[in-house]
């Protein structure tokens, strides 16, 4: 999928591989991303901003190593698919239905959002870590959570460019 995409400078969008790819990008890549990214905001920080980011850091690290320990067998070879660049074609919700909610791609005016829709009584996860921002649905119980976010126009250029 990734390589047809890629040859031919469009998005797949693609679903129930239970591994959910945003951005042609696995969790452990979009985890290093994050982190990295993290790091050279915390070097332009202001002191209000720095807080927040060291835990963003934290809670992201604290993820990764805990994704490295219980998949140690697999070796952790990358994911990016042996490209020269890395081209964001590959869009996938993973299972979409799981034990702890759903999972699906939207997209929206010039955003791309990989989102996952939980019922707290099931999963509180995300509303106890830090960097996510969970949205409550009215009164309810359910909430709605952006996982990973883009703009459709940053996709398509990296598309157009790398392919």
């Amino acid at each position: 999928m990734y390589g047809f995409s890629s040859f031919n400078k469009v998005v797949s969008i693609i679903g129930h591989t239970h591994r959910p790819l945003f951005e042609s990008l696995h969790k452990v890549e979009r985890l290093r991303y994050k982190i990295e990214k993290l790091c050279r905001d915390y070097a332009a920080a202001d002191s209000n901003e720095i807080d927040e980011i060291k835990s963003e850091i934290k809670s992201h690290k604290k993820e990764l190593k805990k994704y490295h320990k219980e998949n140690n067998e697999h070796g952790f070879q990358s994911y990016v698919y042996n490209t020269l660049f890395h081209i964001p074609c590959l869009f996938n919700s993973g299972c979409v239905v799981g034990k702890r909610g759903m999972t699906c791609i939207e997209i929206e005016e010039d955003k791309i959002r990989l989102v996952h829709w939980f019922d707290k009584r099931i999963s509180k996860k995300y509303l106890m870590q830090s960097g996510y921002q969970p949205e409550r649905l009215g009164d309810s119980d359910f909430y709605r959570m952006v996982v990973n976010e883009e703009s459709l126009q940053y996709v398509f250029t990296r598309i157009n460019f790398l392919s």
